[in-house]
């Protein structure tokens, strides 16, 4: 080895002493000249060079760079407004739908308190004081709050039939092992699998009614609720919910979060939800991990769990009036769920299975899905690039699958409604959900346009009102069909908000006609089985400015059918109709009873008209549970992204 290469000083003698005593041949190599020294420009050159090579790469793999950049070009070359890909665009509908919702609300009540109206109602309905995850700590044993084996399999058998139909989030095949090994030594249950099995008790009991619970049971339904919902918390910090990596986990906290929507007041419980998107983030579920080697089982589970969490998020944030969700702020490049059945889906499967041609399993989920997030969105979910809303809602210019609204209704009826069965109870349930928010998209594209019904033709304006009516209707239809029982959990989440407000406005404005008489019975029946069948008995007991501005609307709504009966009589035509129309319809009856309750009760109490009191509770009392039927969603339409949504003349009828 030269001397060069061994780092041994060299005497500079031929042959050197090194060599001589190494016995081999003295070779002196000449050094290589010094490296010219890289000037400022060539640095530049190269870093520019190597950023082009990552951003090639970047757009491989399906990333706008033009996009993300926060400095783009794009977003700074015009100001931002609504429905112009900007970043005010993503977020401001949502705000400005709140604040005029709002206004609605003031509009309609005698409320003067200066707090926004929404939240004085929420302060009402709610008064839960549960500080999880703060005030719960430590690794505290759970397994004695574990029901015994026969009732671990009622509530799993619950769960599979009216729970994982519609969230679909858990492989039944796989979880239905683990459980019932698990329930044979519930001391021995690992932590994760521990707090999914709580979960799916909670929830599984949340979607049963009271009589129910109390014959296969032999408990009062709170009761049982109660003791889940405690050990559903304590399982969840002993799994460190929050800093867990098992998807197991994040499964156990969403089935928590939908089981406590009907007590946890939406301000907190968005806020709950926002845990469920960072943990979502953190494990990567925004990102489709098909394309970097996780297996075909585990990257279905992950799709089903991330859109099931948006969709929840989207419905808080349209409650609460955030800016922030997931839709606005996240880009996501994770693609829709395959339609594919469980025992399609095996964990050492190497490749995914074939999507279905018609029904599946996951048909009412990918319903869901599709119809929260919107056309564009989902076209881009389909085939794997960024998905997130940039204005492209119905109000801001949206272009439609197809040719409009009536393309999409086509899409979404070829894609889904066209293969359900109405025998089939979950496909009936499909069915009519799926109609409904068709029906809802209707009103919300006119009343994005800010203007009265009165500048429609009457064509236009009758269909309207039909869509309005129709939509209240497929809501009456969930709670009147005996095989839907086990669906009416996920319905109270969702009450046809939009479609009453905008039958009150019409009816004053036209008291009479067919349709206006099909708009009563429609309201009325939908009160009857919402308000007068609650499920949640317990939570009628409360008040909201919410109920009490709608119901303003309903009773100025029929003095003008009555005015305008006193005024023009009854024609020769509809004599017959008119005369029995003069009887208000059972809701109006309903409230005019609830009002004169009302000031009987008071006293000198100075109070809302539109209120009853309880002065053996100090509680306000809603002189209807039509709006909110103690679900903790009483309030706004289920899953559509409004945006430029002018709701004053709905109420002020102008």
């Amino acid at each position: 080895m030269l001397c060069q290469q061994r780092k041994v000083r060299c005497d500079q003698q031929k042959p050197c002493d090194t060599c001589v005593r190494a016995k081999v041949e003295c070779t002196v190599v000449p050094l290589l000249p010094p490296k010219p020294r890289r000037t400022r420009q060539s640095l530049d050159r190269a870093v520019m060079d190597r950023l082009h090579r990552c951003e090639t790469l970047l757009a491989q793999h399906g990333v706008d760079v033009e996009r993300e950049l926060p400095g783009s070009s794009k977003e700074s070359s015009s100001p931002a407004s609504p429905g112009e890909g900007t970043p005010r665009a993503k977020w401001f509908p949502y705000y400005k739908e709140y604040q005029t919702t709002d206004e609605l609300l003031r509009y309609s009540s005698d409320d003067e308190s200066d707090q926004p109206t929404i939240h004085h109602g929420f302060d009402a309905m709610f008064d839960d004081s549960d500080g999880f995850p703060l005030v719960l700590a430590g690794s505290d044993k759970i397994a004695s709050l574990h029901p015994p084996g026969l009732e671990i399999l009622q509530l799993w058998q619950v769960y599979l039939q009216r729970v994982d139909p519609l969230l679909k989030i858990t492989h039944q095949p796989t979880l239905q092992a683990q459980i019932v090994a698990a329930s044979a030594n519930p001391t021995a249950i690992p932590k994760p699998l521990e707090a999914l099995m709580l979960a799916i008790y909670l929830i599984s009991v949340h979607a049963m009614a009271d009589q129910e619970v109390q014959e296969m049971f032999h408990e009062p339904k709170p009761r049982l609720l109660a003791r889940y919902h405690r050990a559903t918390q304590q399982a969840l910090v002993n799994a460190a919910f929050m800093r867990s990596q098992e998807l197991m986990v994040l499964q156990a906290y969403l089935l928590y979060l939908f089981s406590s929507s009907s007590s946890v007041d939406p301000r907190s419980l968005f806020c709950l939800v926002g845990i469920a998107l960072r943990i979502a983030t953190r494990l990567g579920l925004h990102r489709d991990c098909a394309r970097f080697g996780v297996s075909p089982f585990e990257t279905e589970l992950r799709r089903r769990l991330w859109w099931q969490i948006v969709i929840f998020d989207a419905r808080l944030a349209e409650m609460t009036g955030s800016p922030i969700t997931a839709l606005t702020t996240l880009p996501t490049d994770c693609c829709l769920p395959l339609n594919v059945n469980d025992p399609d889906l095996h964990p050492s499967a190497k490749e995914a299975p074939a999507p279905a041609g018609g029904a599946s399993e996951m048909l009412f989920s990918l319903s869901r899905v599709e119809l929260t997030v919107g056309p564009t969105a989902t076209a881009r979910a389909r085939s794997g690039t960024s998905v997130e809303h940039e204005g492209e809602r119905e109000g801001g210019g949206e272009k439609e699958k197809g040719t409009g609204l009536d393309g999409y209704a086509t899409y979404i009826d070829l894609a889904y409604l066209q293969h359900c069965d109405p025998t089939i109870p979950i496909q009936q349930f499909t069915l009519l959900m799926a109609r409904g928010t068709l029906c809802k998209r209707r009103i919300f594209r006119f009343m994005c346009r800010g203007v009265p019904s009165s500048t429609l033709s009457l064509p236009d304006r009758d269909a309207l009102l039909l869509a309005a009516i129709q939509m209240v209707e497929y809501d009456t239809a969930v709670y009147t069909t005996s095989t839907l029982r086990g669906f009416r959990w996920y319905a109270d989440l969702h009450v046809p908000m939009l479609g009453s407000i905008f039958i009150a406005s019409e009816l004053r404005l036209r008291p009479r006609g067919e349709l206006c008489e099909r708009a009563w019975k429609a309201l009325s029946e939908n009160q009857q089985q919402r308000g007068g069948g609650s499920r949640e008995p317990q939570n009628k007991k409360r008040t909201s400015p919410m109920h009490a501005a709608f119901e303003h609307a309903l009773l100025r709504a029929w003095e003008a059918y009555e005015q305008a009966v006193l005024q023009g009589g009854s024609s020769s035509s509809s004599s017959s109709s008119s005369s029995s129309q003069r009887q208000p319809p059972p809701l109006i009856v309903q409230i005019r009873a609830a009002r004169e309750e009302s000031h009987s009760e008071t006293g000198s109490f100075s109070l809302d008209p539109t209120m009853a009191f309880d002065p053996m509770t100090a509680q306000l009392t809603p002189s209807s549970p039509f709006l909110f039927d103690g679900s903790g969603q009483g309030f706004g339409p289920a899953i559509l992204d409004y945006s430029q949504l002018d709701w004053t003349y709905l109420m002020g009828g102008s």
